[in-house]
């Protein structure tokens, strides 16, 4: 191979980021000043996330929640962290994600093909897809495809060139992958990997070296990543995510009917009959002439190459087409594998392998290596598209959209199903032009690429969705009221979770105001249970939850809810504060404190504790009040002084400090949820932590004036950063040593 097909200078690294910030600049600018870019979860869940302070608890979110363990939060997103610190907003973080896949794009294309103008393809190809522009409401999916295409093109260039600069770009975009967010892309993204370097070793001389190499390289990307990874694991087994049923797994499937959408987005996009399916997972777009360039490449590129990118694609789409093909039901019991939902996101290992396949194409142009069989089978092969297309429309696709077959082929009569036909007629005469004018017809299908990708954006849906930029996340007629308690230590409780328009999504996050609320979809399955509130922070059975035998909302210290129009909570408890249009606020008039000191406790586990919640009745028969008794698991019941006293010190997301005094000992309740990595120390000296009430903790505190501090530090983090430290001395021992002794260079 020649040198450049081997190389992959930092030059051009920089000189495609620069380029493709402008175009992403323009391509979102309609939505970048004066609104907020992105929708549904982007501004809801991704955007409180990043402009909080970066603290490893919050209280903001179901009653308190470890921050470090969810990695969709962008914790720990290299992206996220540095331009976070610089002080560049949320718009920022998005545009460097779509930068991010076209430059991991240019990446790869440019190390497969040794032509920049392929890698150019590759990463207009990439980004611009119908999945990577559907995920702007999941930006960390967004961050993880790029890093992936980027950790893709240092294996190629592992292989070609063998050199120890190639290793660590391997072992650093693996870490950066593991680290973006999305562990559900990094799997599926790393089953490539697997397949690509199985391939790649079957190809070279030195096998076993080359395959130790590699895997030493993701292994050490891998613990460079625990960091973020340990944390996770612990709170997702902790979630309601931890066991998912089958439908939940199939659930936003890309059904064949929705084939057509490849090529005849618009059919789609934005159309209101099809309002039941979001953009998301009309995401399998890639456009016409990009479509056919892929087309180029698999005929004209060399066996093995065509071979390894068509089945990363059409192993994509299988399995993106979810319950229609019985894979489901075997990959349902593949641990771990279980417990991605969303089978349409096979989707994005779909768009990386038709840019892939478009890199080779445009080279092949390029070069002037089409024969006249080749741009037969391709013309040949985007007919039979077109037909297999019109045939899913016809027979698959809800009516609403469906017109005579006659009438739509005619562009002037129905242009979305025109003017792709009328694309694809174009593309195929640049790809004619090719074998007279190569270089000159491959630059004019990269601009009719790029072009088309644009123009059918221009529709989409989201567009019209962006919020606008400086609308208060929070009602201000409430924002006062929200502030004050969050001061005085009480918690806000919204009825209506995800939906309300007085405190949407996670709007208590951004704020900072505390909240039993929420939205996350590893919500912890204990509180979920016992308090009623799903994921997106609604109540699916208020009643239950406001009767006055359920002192749950006492013990979490909700002093305050948002109610809807209408609904009305029982009192005396419960008694009105501000009544608006669209909602109202209440107050709880039976809120616990912080911290307390209860006179007795009792030993109940499981279902008899819950029960003891809801009804406040003990299995004794006896009254359960939780201002004297406290509910104990995994530890012995007694009396305790009655005469103790307890108060707030400080405060913070993450750390709480008592001052206590006893007259003999007692038993301190703290409403901090009881999650592990919580420690306490009473005068600096650690003591245990007991689970209480259920949901919350309780120290043993001995008689005299006291000092008691809270405080989260979860091992789980300190373990991952042991391995990553583990996991940088790898990489740097094996870097050291592969630049003494370089791979052999494939033949």
């Amino acid at each position: 191979m020649s040198a450049p097909e081997r190389e992959l200078p930092a030059g051009e690294l920089v000189v495609a980021s620069g380029g493709f910030l402008v175009f992403f600049v323009a391509f979102f600018a309609d939505t970048m000043f004066g609104r907020v870019l992105g929708y549904g979860d982007g501004p809801g869940y991704s955007r409180p996330f990043f402009e909080r302070a970066r603290t490893l608890w919050t209280d903001s979110l179901f009653g308190g929640y470890p921050v470090v363990g969810d990695a969709q939060s962008g914790f720990f997103n290299p992206v996220s962290v540095v331009l976070g610190g610089l002080g560049f907003g949320f718009d920022a973080f998005v545009v460097a994600g779509y930068v991010l896949c076209a430059v991991g794009g240019f990446a790869l294309g440019r190390v497969l093909t040794g032509s920049r103008l392929a890698g150019v393809a590759a990463g207009l190809a990439f980004s611009t897809s119908g999945f990577i522009v559907g995920q702007l409401d999941h930006v960390a999916m967004v961050h993880v495809a790029g890093w992936l295409a980027f950790a893709l093109a240092a294996l190629e260039l592992l292989h070609r060139q063998g050199s120890w600069q190639a290793f660590v770009g391997l072992s650093v975009s693996v870490a950066c992958v593991v680290l973006a967010g999305s562990f559900q892309l990094t799997a599926y993204g790393g089953a490539v990997l697997a397949l690509v370097l199985v391939v790649r070793t079957l190809q070279r001389p030195d096998r076993l070296r080359f395959f130790s190499v590699a895997v030493l390289a993701m292994l050490g990307g891998g613990l460079l990543g625990a960091v973020a990874l340990s944390p996770s694991l612990e709170l997702v087994g902790m979630s309601v995510r931890s066991a998912l049923t089958f439908e939940n797994f199939v659930s936003n499937t890309y059904s064949p009917g929705l084939l057509p959408s490849f090529a005849f987005p618009r059919l789609f996009l934005g159309n209101e009959a099809l309002a039941g399916l979001p953009e998301v997972e009309v995401g399998g777009f890639v456009g016409v002439v990009v479509l056919l360039v892929a087309l180029v490449g698999a005929v004209a590129a060399p066996r093995r190459e065509a071979w390894l990118w068509g089945a990363i694609v059409l192993g994509s789409l299988v399995l993106a087409l979810g319950p229609s093909t019985p894979l489901p039901r075997l990959l349902f019991h593949v641990p771990l594998w279980n417990l991605f939902r969303g089978p349409s996101r096979h989707l994005f290992e779909l768009s990386l392998g038709v840019a892939a396949l478009t890199a080779l194409g445009v080279a092949a142009v390029q070069r002037g290596q089409l024969s006249r069989r080749a741009v037969v089978l391709t013309a040949a092969g985007l007919v039979v598209f077109f037909a297999v297309a019109l045939g899913l429309l016809w027979f698959s696709t809800p009516r609403a959209v469906t017109v005579p077959l006659p009438q739509r082929l005619m562009p002037w009569a129905d242009w979305r199903l025109g003017a792709p036909v009328l694309v694809g007629g174009l593309a195929v005469s640049l790809v004619w032009l090719g074998r007279h004018l190569p270089p000159f017809a491959a630059v004019l299908l990269v601009l009719a690429a790029g072009v088309e990708l644009v123009a059918v954006h221009q529709a989409a849906r989201w567009r019209r969705q962006t919020p606008a930029d400086g609308t208060p996340p929070l009602s201000p007629d409430l924002a006062p009221h929200l502030a004050a308690a969050t001061r005085r230590g009480e918690r806000l409780l919204v009825l209506r979770g995800y939906w309300d328009p007085l405190v949407p999504a996670n709007a208590a996050l951004s704020e900072g105001v505390s909240s039993v609320s929420g939205y996350s979809p590893l919500e912890p399955r204990t509180f979920a249970e016992v308090t009623g509130i799903d994921a997106n922070g609604q109540v699916y059975d208020p009643g239950r939850l406001v009767v006055d035998e359920n002192v749950v909302l006492d013990l979490l210290s909700v002093g305050l809810v948002v109610i809807a129009p209408g609904h009305v909570l029982p009192p005396p408890r419960f008694e009105a504060v501000e009544t608006l249009p669209v909602g109202a606020l209440i107050r709880n008039t039976r809120v616990r404190p912080r911290a307390w000191f209860v006179s007795e406790t009792v030993r109940l586990d499981g279902d008899e504790a819950r029960a003891a919640l809801t009804r406040s009745v003990l299995p004794d028969g006896r009254r359960f009040d939780p201002a004297t008794i406290a509910l104990v698991e995994k530890a012995e019941p007694g009396h305790w002084s009655p005469d103790c006293e307890a108060r707030q010190r400080g405060r913070g997301e993450g750390w709480l400090e008592l001052e206590t005094s006893c007259a003999g000992p007692g038993f301190l309740v703290v409403s901090e949820r009881g999650f592990p990595g919580w420690r306490a120390t009473v005068d600096g000296e650690r003591v245990p932590i007991v689970r209480t009430d259920v949901l919350i903790s309780g120290v043993e505190v001995p008689a005299g004036s006291r000092v008691v501090t809270l405080r989260y530090s979860p091992s789980s983090l300190w373990v991952g950063v042991a391995l990553a430290l583990l996991g940088a001395l790898l990489v740097v021992g094996a870097a050291v040593r592969l630049r003494r002794s370089p791979l052999r260079q494939p033949t």
